[in-house]
């Protein structure tokens, strides 16, 4: 809905926002009251034993706001607007909210021990660590939105509202979940990512804007695809797991990788640069050696998808062809892939998937309006002794919603799915139709905005078939 202003020569509108920090006296204080009250909090909730990782999230904390200030400072010296301002420290958040996942990475621990220790109320140190990170931003974000309440209101109109009342559904679980203060954490998460998308729709009024916020995720993801992958063959001994797969939870390194490989290819059409082609050189060679089935297949068709839409046949021949070389190369060449294609035998049970649904259906029916709690299925073996159901979800995004959340839970995230084709087709046919009559002053612009829309319904693509056969 905002790339016709974009592309036509209309003038950009100007609305009167305040700066992130009226009185920068105030919000210091505020901040730093507000810091030290979560320090305080965390390190007096913290067991001896865990000091250390303690004193490692504050660290990480810290390295977030000398990031804010950094970046608040820069937009200051080039005399950005409050705008630009509010969406350059979002995206900032965003990227650090998305690394943190691998930064207090606990996917390393076994999940059946992970998962009883949480039902248990005993939660990872690392835990600690995002946490920390977690009250951090919302702090910012809070320090952001407090004199613009008008943002919050957005997020109870039009499509965006779907995404509202899931997290308040979530929210509302919370009193029936099996693990209370572990969903109540996951929600907090839920419930910050919704604010930052808010405020980065808010804030997004060009399409440079786009671009930036997609270049951030773009590094974020070059951060959680390449730190896993270097830890992981750093020792040759143990690179590989008994499977033969790259030990680095292969299936979530996979599914990073070629979202990484998509957005890498994206930005490259945007702008030739080698940097992006080296990235995207660098993904396809993760997705390959960690082997996740579903996240390979979904990485090569999301590809295809984008370049088809963009009508570059050749391109996308190139592409697929040298995806596909290289699979058949690495597959040849190294010997614990070429040990776990040959012993595959689990397509017919889609890797024990069909076990894991056969088994969750009943416990679906049991309470199928408002499910069981959000992310409850991480406890599903608990009470199921199947062993494959030891996974931690379900192994299906829908099927996980609709277990954790019911039908309520299953209709909201369809209808934010239907007004994400929704927006995105009619975003990729507008352009298309304002390209046929365009200038060519105009022609640069719009080339771009279909670039971006072309490479979002890449992504969606690639999200959606990765959700058929795991939890996205």
């Amino acid at each position: 809905h905002k790339v016709e202003p974009m592309i036509t020569s209309m003038p950009q509108r100007h609305t009167a926002i305040q700066s992130i920090y009226p009185k920068r006296s105030y919000s210091a204080v505020l901040l730093s009251i507000g810091l030290t009250v979560v320090i305080a909090t965390v390190l007096g909730s913290t067991p001896q034993p865990m000091i250390s990782t303690a004193v490692f999230a504050i660290t990480g904390a810290c390295g977030l706001i000398i990031l804010l200030y950094l970046s608040l400072s820069h937009a200051r010296a080039h005399g950005l607007d409050s705008r630009a301002m509010i969406l350059k420290l979002t995206i900032v958040i965003w990227a650090y909210i998305l690394i943190s996942e691998q930064l207090f990475d606990r996917l390393s621990d076994p999940i059946g021990a992970e998962a009883i220790h949480t039902y248990q109320g005993k939660f990872a140190p690392e835990a600690y660590g995002e946490s920390l990170i977690w009250a951090v931003s919302f702090l910012f974000l809070i320090l952001i939105l407090l004199p613009r309440p008008w943002f919050l209101r957005r997020m109870f109109t039009g499509s965006q509202k779907w995404i509202s009342f899931f997290v308040m559904l979530c929210a509302l679980s919370v009193a029936y979940a099996p693990a209370k203060l572990y969903t109540l954490g996951w929600t907090f998460k839920l419930l910050l990512v919704a604010l930052l998308l808010t405020v980065c729709s808010n804030a997004i009024d060009t399409l440079g804007d786009i671009v930036a916020f997609f270049n951030t995720t773009l590094w974020a993801f070059v951060f959680l695809t390449l730190l896993p992958g270097i830890s992981a063959l750093s020792n040759p001994a143990t690179a590989f797991n008994d499977e033969g797969r790259l030990d680095a939870n292969p299936d979530a390194l996979s599914e990073r990788a070629g979202s990484l490989l998509v957005m890498a290819l994206m930005l490259y059409s945007v702008q030739k640069k080698g940097l992006r082609a080296v990235i995207a050189f660098i993904a396809a060679h993760v997705m390959m050696l960690s082997l996740g089935k579903t996240g390979i297949i979904a990485g090569v068709f999301s590809v295809a998808v984008l370049f088809l839409l963009q009508k570059k046949v050749a391109s996308t021949l190139t592409t697929l062809g040298g995806v596909i070389a290289l699979g058949v190369l690495l597959v040849t060449v190294v010997s614990p892939l070429s040990h776990y294609v040959e012993s595959y035998h689990g397509l017919t049970t889609a890797t024990g998937r069909t076990e894991i649904w056969t088994t969750a259906i009943p416990a679906i029916r049991a309470a199928p309006i408002l499910g069981h709690g959000y992310l409850a299925s991480h406890f599903f073996w608990l009470t199921e002794r199947n062993r494959m159901a030891r996974a931690g979800h379900l192994h299906n995004g829908f099927l996980d919603v609709l277990y954790n959340d019911g039908a309520a839970g299953l209709a909201l995230i369809l209808l934010m799915h239907v007004a994400i084709l929704k927006h995105l087709i009619h975003s990729i046919s507008r352009i298309a139709a304002f390209r046929k009559r365009a200038t060519a002053r105009e022609l640069p612009e719009i080339k771009l905005a279909y670039i971006l829309a072309s490479g979002s319904f890449a992504l969606y693509v690639n999200l959606l078939i990765n959700g058929l056969l795991g939890p996205s």
